[in-house]
């Protein structure tokens, strides 16, 4: 054989190498993906995977919806926060709703106006640590004596995530009285010089890394050191996925700082603890006058359908004395050194406990330790016991309720009436000789009065549109459609979004089925559809109703010309629903359209039949649009 010489070592080929393989490595990092809002924004990480996604058809459709329904995002110093775009807006951290737009209303809105109600003088300065939506803080902003409202945010990008809520939380993050402290609410209230009325404090989920630290022993002496004589504190404290000894150490803790602690329900999986230093009973008759004003009569009409003091009370879980006696069971007290509650939460993620939350409940009442202590009168006894029922906190799984219904038949009328509502009852529910003393059953009247078409129901609705004037013109809608009465239906939705444009308080269900409604009437009557889609292209605030309004819009523009289907499917956005019967609507456009982007559509047809997706029959194709989850 031949011996060939070896090649002449090049002494700068090591560094040319070396210098390719970085240079290949930095082009293969810039284009690569990167982690989506599948990963960023989805609760991937606290064990809430829907779990349908469990094949090729049912991950992509999860996979896509995460990436449309992801409005805006943005990393911050210490989380990544998203606004979520589906049927409302919601605000995550790190991929979980941390707030939302209506759902959540209730607590946002009650969780500082509860302290103002019930404390004793007129409240002047007021703090409330957590940004989140701005709606806690915009809605304290609106009390006339409130003065100044200091916000403490340690993520200054939660700022831009609250921006997009402005249309339901009075647009705190630009309204005057509103001023945003950036920082950790530990060293703000330790070295802000201010002092406060009240302070309302609604981190996140204590078992998120660090959040627990608000929930210590030395925080609350922080806040209580912070609070002016008679000063009232609202703790937020999640009543889901919670055991009782958690909820006996969130207790304890309050009480090693508070000489009094209640617990209150804002929602029903939701806890409010309401502490302060003054011991002294809360005034019946100044609760009965400061309801009456505004912000309160509006925010309890909206968030907590009452109008009386009765109806606010309904809403106390367990008195001073009914928590100290829970708290003494509490295996320790939570402090910065033996942070218990961070685990002790933790150890309950994903875990179905309500009935720990239900317990105390069910324990406050029946030891007469539900009611808190009050002074210059007391409630209507017959009332409160209508006003606990409206709340359904008291009802059990199998429909019994802990409430004396077998002694009062008010009461078990009342019950019945109930029952019928949430079932859709409505001709039944008018067949009862219930007390309408609530403006829960007041309204449940008028609903089934509007959906049977019954004439009765116009003067019930003209009694209840000061307070509703959004809700009373949808079923203005639905009452004209049981009277067959189509252009007047028509006429009424369009009404109602109107004002849903400066009014979005609304009763979610209500407007998402009203929303739905809209493309059925189109359907059956094609003559209003052209009417009923110019109503609904445009997204209304927080996209109230989103989801549902696509849907409509797609129904809808099967009944006119073919550009309007483009529009319909265009506003779905990008990617594109991963349902069968959008998929086919959006071929089915494209094809009427002449639209290039025909082929791409079926080659997802078939893609989505190669995944095991089953599309509809011929005939029902273009007869429904499913909504995408």
């Amino acid at each position: 054989g031949k011996d060939s010489a070896a090649a002449p070592a090049l002494p700068w080929a090591p560094r040319l190498a070396a210098g390719s393989a970085l240079l290949a490595t930095l082009l293969m990092a810039l284009m690569a993906e990167g982690p989506t809002a599948v990963w960023l924004h989805s609760p991937i990480g606290y064990g809430r995977i829907p779990q349908f996604a469990r094949n090729q058809v049912a991950l992509e459709k999860f996979k896509r919806h995460a990436q449309a329904t992801t409005l805006v995002s943005y990393e911050g110093r210490e989380t990544s926060v998203a606004v979520q775009s589906n049927s409302q807006y919601a605000m995550l951290t790190n991929g979980k709703s941390d707030g939302s737009a209506l759902g959540d209303a209730p607590t946002q809105g009650m969780l500082g106006l509860l302290g103002a109600l019930l404390h004793p003088a007129e409240v002047k300065t007021v703090c409330a640590v957590g940004l989140g939506t701005g709606s806690s803080a915009g809605w304290l902003a609106q009390i006339p004596s409130v003065e100044r409202v200091d916000c403490i945010e340690l993520e200054p990008e939660v700022t831009k995530v609250a921006e997009h809520f402005a249309p339901v939380s009075f647009n705190a993050t630009e309204h005057p009285k509103v001023h945003l402290l950036a920082g950790d609410a530990r060293e703000v209230l330790i070295t802000h010089p201010a002092s406060y009325d009240v302070i309302a404090s609604e981190p996140s989920n204590p078992y998120r890394a660090g959040v627990a630290n608000l929930y210590t022993q030395e925080f609350y002496a922080s806040v209580a050191q912070r609070l002016n004589p008679q000063g009232v504190f609202c703790q937020w404290v999640q009543g889901y996925e919670i055991d009782a000894d958690t909820i006996r150490t969130v207790m304890r803790t309050l009480r090693s700082q508070f000489a009094k602690v209640e617990a209150w329900t804002t929602l029903s999986a939701d806890i409010l603890f309401v502490a302060s230093n003054d011991t002294q009973p809360w005034s019946y008759s100044q609760l009965s006058s400061r309801i009456t004003q505004r912000p309160y009569a509006l925010a309890l009409a909206r968030l907590w359908t009452t109008d009386s003091a009765e109806g606010v009370l309904a809403h106390c879980l367990a008195n001073d004395a009914q928590v100290k006696r829970f708290a003494a069971g509490a295996p320790a007290v939570n402090t910065d050194d033996r942070n218990v509650l961070e685990f002790g939460f933790g150890q309950s993620v994903g875990r179905k406990l309500e009935a720990a939350t239900f317990t105390l409940r069910a324990n406050a009442y029946r030891s007469q330790g539900q009611l808190p202590a009050l002074k210059d009168g007391q409630p209507d006894a017959a009332l409160l016991l209508q006003e606990l029922l409206a709340t359904g906190y008291y009802l059990n799984r199998d429909g019994s309720c802990l409430l004396p219904t077998h002694s009062s038949p008010e009461l078990a009328q009342a019950l019945k009436a109930h029952h019928a509502q949430a079932r859709g009852q409505w001709a039944e529910l008018l067949s009862l000789s219930s007390p309408r003393r609530t403006l829960h059953a007041r309204w449940a009247q008028a609903e089934a009065l509007a959906r049977l078409g019954k004439p009765e129901a116009l003067p019930a609705l003209d009694a209840l549109e000061p307070l509703y004037p959004v809700d009373t013109t949808l079923l203005r809608a639905l009452h004209a459609t049981a009277r067959q009465q189509p252009l007047a239906a028509a006429e009424q939705y369009q009404k109602a979004l109107h004002l849903t444009q400066s009014d979005p308080w609304v009763r979610y269900d209500l407007f998402c089925q009203s929303i739905t409604q809209m493309g059925a009437l189109g359907i059956q009557h094609p003559e209003h559809a052209q009417r009923l889609y110019t109503s609904l292209r445009h997204p209304l605030p927080c996209n109230i109703g989103g989801r549902e309004r696509l849907a409509s819009m797609a129904q809808l523009s099967e009944k006119l010309p073919a550009a309007a289907q483009v529009e319909a499917v265009d506003a779905f956005g990008q990617p594109f629903p991963w349902d069968a019967d959008l998929l086919g609507f959006r071929l089915r456009a494209y094809r009427n359209a002449g639209d290039p982007r025909f082929d791409s559509a079926m080659a997802d047809i078939f893609r989505f039949v190669e995944q095991g997706g089953e599309l509809p029959p011929p005939q029902q194709a273009g007869k429904h649009v499913a909504l995408a989850p």
